[in-house]
């Protein structure tokens, strides 16, 4: 069912249906945010009131290979104020849970008023949709004022000919050769198997011909430094971003997308930092499940305001990872060639040739230094703690992709307390630092009574502690719970 012909019997279903009419449709989940149908989108979101829209993913549907949605609302009388509308999205690993109790992956509410505010009044609303509010609020301009985006080129196919039975592609010549030839170049061919962000994708010798080339774009320019990326998402979870440095500007085709920077202050370091980031991978992967990460979507990415001091300190902060990283982990190896992993070997997989123990050390280290740099762009962001917790939590459950550790989450699930990730690394890498300062500060208030700024960073250090202690030797909530409960029931407790 083309994605024409669904908004078309759509448009004909909303514009004949009588006032009352209760309306159930499923349809592609393009209709809801594409430039097509934004005139559609105006008509629906102005004579209905839409009770919710419910967004899967592929293959829910026998016959759909594509992402669908689900809207459910009545026709109005006549154009009014409606109610809010609940926005719910499934996420692949969770179709079966919604399934069997109803309870979508991300459920939240969105007017019909902030519907048409949207440019092309998208009724796509995305996971996080508070955060992206926010940034708007602020007025963070977006990536495409900072650096330019775009798509690697496009290759004419060596089998196929034109109308008149003329091989497209240059008589004689390969899209790429096994090694050096005249005509012939060092870039990015293809995604195979690309590697660890601190490192680059495999160069191949590919064509530099432009009778090759069907459609140049970006990606053929070459020498220009660049930050390349994947277009095709790593995975179906909300990490699906790999960004590498280029600092030569290789040639890239189009499994890649290109980004190079315009701005003195967003220099490749810091980009390579934002588009790794939590804040890049939850913007993309909120706003479309699609397989693909377009440009046109990349560019709107907002970007927070940097200033010089802070552009030398994330700058610094990548150095010392990627330098580290290489370090320990020059080599990439695929997945297939690497150890399967157990709870015993799980070091070695990622850091291959280390005793054990010196591993896990490996691993922590670079796990800091990582943690370090997204904390530097998050503190760009300044998201208020709550929104931030909920950002961290976003990626809960899902490996992070490449780097050469294994990270599953920020913050443990259901860990209460703790908000922001610079009181997560405060607790957890810096907690050596902080807890030093901590006895420094009491030790003084039993010498001699401490400033109001002593006493404020006092209860801030003390309350580190709490959400230490919780995170190394948590309570047992359920039992606790548990015993509360029995007490009260023998008038043994009172709130």
């Amino acid at each position: 069912f083309h994605v024409g012909q669904a908004a078309e019997l759509l448009r004909r279903i909303s514009q004949n249906a009588k006032p009352g009419t209760l309306l159930a449709y499923i349809m592609p989940q393009t209709i809801l945010d594409s430039k097509k149908a934004a005139g559609l989108r105006k008509e629906l979101l102005t004579g209905f009131e839409w009770q919710e829209i419910l967004r899967l993913p592929d293959k829910v549907f026998e016959k759909a290979d594509v992402e669908t949605a689900i809207l459910f609302g009545r026709k109005l009388p006549s154009p009014k104020r409606s109610s809010a509308t609940r926005c719910l999205h499934v996420w692949d690993g969770d179709v079966e849970r919604f399934r069997s109790t109803g309870k979508a992956t991300v459920e939240q509410e969105r007017s019909a008023e902030r519907m048409l505010e949207e440019e092309e009044a998208s009724m796509l609303t995305p996971d996080l949709v508070e955060l992206w509010d926010f940034c708007k609020r602020e007025g963070y301009p977006e990536l495409d004022t900072v650096a330019a985006v775009g798509h690697g080129f496009l290759y004419h196919s060596e089998s196929k000919a034109d109308e008149d039975g003329n091989r497209l592609f240059p008589e004689g010549e390969f899209q790429k050769v096994p090694k050096k030839t005249k005509g012939y170049e060092l870039g990015f061919f293809n995604w195979f198997q690309a590697p660890d962000t601190h490192l680059l994708p495999k160069l191949d010798w590919i064509n530099t011909n432009p009778k090759a080339v069907a459609a140049e774009r970006a990606g053929f320019t070459a020498g220009v430094p660049q930050v390349v990326m994947n277009y095709v998402r790593v995975q179906r979870g909300p990490w699906r971003i790999k960004a590498y440095l280029d600092a030569e500007g290789h040639r890239a085709c189009s499994d890649f997308l290109t980004i190079r920077s315009r701005s003195d202050v967003w220099d490749l370091r810091c980009i390579w930092a934002l588009l790794n980031s939590p804040v890049a991978n939850a913007y993309t992967f909120s706003h479309s499940a699609k397989k693909h990460i377009f440009s046109s979507r990349l560019k709107r990415l907002p970007v927070p305001v940097l200033g010089l001091h802070d552009a030398q300190e994330l700058r610094r902060k990548v150095d010392t990872y990627i330098k580290r990283a290489r370090e320990l982990f020059p080599v990439f190896r695929a997945k297939s060639e690497r150890p399967q992993k157990t709870a015993s070997n799980l070091a070695q997989v990622y850091f291959p040739g280390f005793a054990p123990d010196k591993a896990v050390n490996a691993s922590t280290e670079l796990q800091d230094l990582l943690g370090a740099i997204d904390l530097a762009i998050l503190r760009l962001y300044r998201f208020p703690p709550a929104l931030e917790r909920r950002l961290l939590d976003y990626f809960g459950g899902f490996e992070r992709v490449g780097v050469p550790f294994q990270q599953t989450e920020y913050y443990p699930a259901g860990f209460q307390g703790g908000n922001t990730l610079a009181e997560l690394l405060a607790i957890t890498a810096n907690w050596d630092t902080y807890n030093q300062r901590r006895i420094e500060l009491i030790e003084q208030e039993e010498d001699r009574s401490l400033t109001k700024d002593e006493e404020a960073e006092l209860v801030h250090l003390q309350h580190l502690a709490t959400l230490r202690r919780r995170l190394v030797a948590p309570y047992p909530m359920a039992e606790l719970d548990a015993e509360i409960e029995r007490l009260k029931k023998e008038g043994k407790w009172t709130e």
